[in-house]
Formats: C-alpha cells, sequence, structure tokens
C-alpha cells in the first residue's frame, strides 16, 4: 500500500489503529559495500570460474544432457519447453541417484523432499504438480550461484535460438557420458514420454558417474576449454588471462617448489618477478599485478568490516544506550594503544604509518613476517571470534599496510584492459582514496584517524549502503542515530565477517583435475 493510499485512509476515517508488529526480513551481506571491487579482481584473473566450480564431470555432464534431450528436437510437439523439462530429468536422476548413494550435491533438500520415496510410494512421475515444484525449488547445476555461467563462460554450452547448443570440442566428452548413462538407465528414462522412476532405476547412475573422477576425454576437452584455448590467435581476453593466470601459478610452483595455497596467496601479494617458463610473458605480469591487488583488497575489507562488528559489539554492551562517536573513538584508541607498541609509542598518524611502513621495500613487504598480508587476515579472522576486544590494533595495523602496498603503485600505468583497482569505483572506498584519506591526516593524532574510520567508512558508508539497498522492503540498517548518539538497531550485532573467497581453491581443484596442476598426498600444490 503505498503512502498516499493510508493518508486517503485516514483523511476519510480519522482515529487511531491497531495494527500488527512490522516484520522484516534482515539481510546482512556487505553491509559497507566493499564487496564489488573484490569481485571485479576475480573476474579479472580468474575468470569463468566462481567458488563452487570445483568438479569437471558437471560441464561434460550438462553438455550431454543438452546433446542428448536435443536429438528429439524433430519430434512432433516437442516443444522448446519440453527439451528444457527433458535436461531437468536428466540432471535430477544424477541428483537423485548421487542423494541415494549418500553423495549429494548442493541443494539435497529439495531431492529428497520431492523425489526420495523413501517415505512415500517408492516411485516417482516425472510430471505433474509435485514435479513442476521440483523444478521450481532446486538447485540445480545450471543455477547461477552453481556452475550455470561457467558452462556458458568456458563454451561447453552456447546460447541458441532460446536453448543450448553444446560445444563441438566437447563431443568426445559427451560419447563417454552417453555410454556410461546408457550402460545404466534404460532407453524408457532418457525418451521425451514422462516416465515413473523407482529409486532401483537411477540408483547405478551415481557408480558409473562419480562427480570426482573423471574420464580422460573429460579431462582433455576441459583442459581444452579451460586453458588451451587461450594460447590461440583467436583466444578472446578471458581466455587469454585465464591460461596467463594457471601459467603463472605453475611457474611459482616450479620456482619455488610445493605450496599451500597461503603460500600461493603470499607470493602473490608480494608481487616477486617470476622466471617465465611457459606462457605469454606480458599478460602473466598484468596478472600478477591484479592478483597483488586482490590480496591487499581482501585485507582491506576484512579489516574494515571487522571493525564494524566491533562498534556493533562495542554498542550492544551498553545496552541500549546511545553513545557520542568520542566515545567510541576513545574506546578504539584505548585498545589499540593497549595492545600495538607501534601505535602506543605513536603521536600522530604520520608517526603511526611510517613505523608500519618502516623502510621497507612495498609490496615485497606484504609477504614479509609483520606485515604479511595472509597473516593479518588469519589474525583478523581470529580475533573476530575470540578476542573481539583486540579487533582495533589488528585492523588499524592491516589497514596501514593496505595504505602502504597502495603507496608503492603510484604512478603506476595500467595497461589497457588492465582494472586500475586502487581508483576504481570511488563509492566502494578503493585502496587508493583510503591512503589519501590516511595520508591527509599524518600530523594528526590518532584519535582523529579513528573519528575518519568510524563516522566516515564504516556507519557513513553502511548507512549510504544501506539505504541504496532498501528498495527492496528488507532491514540492512545495523547502526543508527538516536539523539546525539549512535546505537545497535538490531536485537544482536553480526557474527563476523570473513574475506569472500577468491577461487584460488577451485581454480586449483579444476586445474588439477585436468592435469595443469598436482596434489600431493600432504595438501600441498606442485605444477604438473
Amino acid at each position: 500500500m503505498k503512502l498516499d493510499e493510508l493518508d486517503g485512509i485516514f483523511d476519510r476515517t480519522p482515529g487511531f489503529r491497531v495494527v500488527g508488529e512490522l516484520k522484516l526480513d534482515e539481510s546482512g551481506v556487505d553491509p559497507i559495500g566493499l564487496r564489488q571491487i573484490n569481485l571485479d579482481l576475480m573476474d579479472a584473473t580468474v575468470p569463468g570460474i566462481n567458488n563452487v566450480t570445483q568438479h569437471i564431470r558437471p560441464y561434460a555432464f550438462m553438455a550431454w544432457a543438452w546433446w542428448r534431450a536435443s536429438k528429439y528436437a524433430g519430434r512432433a510437439g516437442m516443444t522448446p519447453e519440453k527439451i528444457v523439462d527433458l535436461v531437468e530429468r536428466y540432471e535430477a536422476f544424477y541428483a537423485w541417484s548421487n542423494s541415494i548413494a549418500r553423495t549429494p550435491f548442493r541443494g539435497d533438500v529439495t531431492v529428497r523432499k520431492y523425489l526420495n520415496p523413501e517415505v512415500a510410494t517408492g516411485r516417482f512421475t516425472f510430471a505433474g504438480p509435485d514435479w513442476d515444484s521440483y523444478k521450481n525449488e532446486k538447485t540445480g547445476f545450471m543455477a547461477p550461484t552453481e556452475y550455470g555461467p561457467s558452462i556458458k563462460a568456458l563454451h561447453f554450452l552456447k546460447p541458441e535460438g532460446g536453448l543450448f547448443a553444446w560445444a563441438l570440442e566437447a563431443m568426445p566428452a559427451i560419447e563417454v557420458i552417453e555410454d556410461l548413462v546408457s550402460s545404466v538407465l534404460p532407453e524408457r528414462l532418457l525418451r521425451p514420454e514422462p516416465p515413473t522412476v523407482t529409486l532401483d532405476d537411477v540408483r547405478p547412475l551415481a557408480g558409473v558417474l562419480p562427480i570426482d573422477e573423471p574420464s580422460a576425454e573429460e579431462m582433455d576437452v576441459f583442459r581444452h576449454l579451460f586453458y588451451d584455448i587461450g594460447g590461440l590467435d583467436k583466444a578472446g581476453k578471458d581466455m587469454r588471462r585465464r591460461k596467463a593466470t594457471a601459467d603463472l601459478l605453475r611457474a611459482i610452483l616450479v620456482d619455488e617448489g610445493p605450496l599451500d595455497i597461503d603460500g600461493i596467496r603470499r607470493r602473490f601479494a608480494g608481487f616477486d618477478a617470476v622466471v617465465a617458463y611457459e606462457g605469454d610473458d606480458t599478460e602473466m605480469r598484468n596478472t600478477s599485478l591484479l592478483l597483488c591487488h586482490l590480496q591487499a583488497r581482501q585485507l582491506q575489507r576484512l579489516a574494515t568490516e571487522s571493525m564494524m562488528l566491533w562498534v556493533e559489539v562495542f554498542l550492544s554492551s551498553k545496552k541500549g544506550m546511545s553513545l557520542s562517536t568520542d566515545e567510541i573513538v576513545a574506546a578504539a584508541h584505548n585498545s589499540a594503544a593497549a595492545q600495538d607498541q607501534d601505535y602506543a609509542s605513536s603521536r600522530t598518524v604520520g608517526d603511526y604509518l611510517a613505523l608500519i611502513e618502516g623502510g621497507r621495500e612495498w609490496p615485497t613487504a606484504a609477504a614479509e613476517r609483520g606485515t604479511d598480508v595472509v597473516e593479518l587476515l588469519e589474525l583478523i579472522r581470529h580475533t573476530q571470534q575470540k578476542e573481539r576486544s583486540l579487533v582495533p590494533g589488528v585492523a588499524l595495523r592491516s589497514l596501514a599496510v593496505v595504505r602502504a602496498i597502495a603507496k608503492s603503485f603510484e604512478g603506476t600505468v595500467y595497461p589497457d584492459g588492465v582494472m586500475n583497482s586502487m581508483e576504481k569505483r570511488p563509492d566502494r572506498m578503493p585502496m587508493g582514496m583510503m591512503a589519501r584519506r590516511m595520508d591527509a591526516l599524518a600530523d594528526r593524532p590518532l584519535p582523529v584517524l579513528w573519528k575518519e574510520i568510524i563516522e566516515s567508512w564504516i556507519i557513513g558508508q553502511h548507512v549510504h549502503w544501506s539505504a541504496v539497498r532498501g528498495g527492496d522492503g528488507k532491514k540492512r540498517l545495523r547502526i543508527g542515530l538516536e539523539g546525539d548518539g549512535w546505537m545497535l538497531v538490531r536485537p544482536k550485532p553480526s557474527r563476523g565477517f570473513g574475506a569472500t573467497p577468491d577461487r584460488l581453491w577451485t581454480f586449483l581443484s579444476l586445474g588439477s583435475s585436468c592435469g595443469l596442476f598436482k596434489i600431493r598426498e600432504d595438501g600441498l600444490y606442485e605444477a604438473a
């Protein structure tokens, strides 16, 4: 109901009304609006995948499903909607069989709710209300948060006339899937007519198509579309960049030997020169630049969000009282001084920043003890969960490290096609802007920096993004103004924040599955 409609009702019949309690769903994703730069950097360095794309087989399976369903496209009455329905049935068989085998995919709750017949009749018909409900509620491979965007980005499937066409390069993998599926599923289950299926009908599918055991043909096809194609003259930007990221990783692993993921991230943060043993040197250098920026941006975002958590917790501890900015600033200042000797010995903002910068070589120092980005990220996670009173000192040291990294890239000329993440998206506090704001306060006492952080970087940014995104009726605001002070406007503070996964693990998983890398028994990665 619109506001003018409410006004009209009260004009016609003035008086009080008894109404129900206003209930709004709370939303807490990206409360300060910092996430998008991180995602931009991930898209720029590891395009075509996301944080769940760890297996090769879903790519080949969905290409097979569209190939198989399209075989019936010429039949009378076989509309596009029926082809889509057939594809979804094939995928449902696969999800159902894995649920039965206790190797469930994400979204298994819906599979068990509709398909698993152990609590019903022992059979399921792929038509009617239950089938429609399943399709509406399922989380399948083609979902936006699953493999769907990646399957299309790697060109396993390409849009064609409102449907999808499979890549010709994928045919060797499709033929393998066809042989395996046909060996265990009766033909009647694959035809367009909606079948009635029992648990025993689909049970064998998970056995012949384990999600984590791709065939040699699937590995070859995936490696071609994921990596090899990036070296062709006709390769697009994303293809070249994806290959450059793989080549950079392989060069690091050859140069330094087996590493865990934190060791790889540390090499990225330090922006060390890599002796390229193969690949495009220019693309690898550009990729290395962006991956260095990504590590710093991850630290900047998590440090800022951890301070928002600290402010929420501090306000919550006052049990509904509003607190002035000066009271919050004093608490943050005292906390940092009590735990950080560099901070305690500094008179001004500039003194502290100089101690952190310390005459070190940056960004190399971002991989060194005391200013190690990876260690600081872990320390922030720890303090959020175990010692929240210590957050200010760790957060400010982290922001000072990010500022030193950002300063080291001043004057950098970015090649065409390489994003300048230091300045991009000024409404989301890019690192260059943050560094300049810190430097502008260099001759001021340290509490002045805390006032800038708390009022502008946290509360100001939070209120802005809560308002910008408030059109969907969800409650995003956590901190509000009450009288002349601030108070928590939710019953409880946030649980804590984590750095958005940077896709490195899924990149290494996919790369290892297709033979670009090897995973040792001790969990370390090495070049294949």
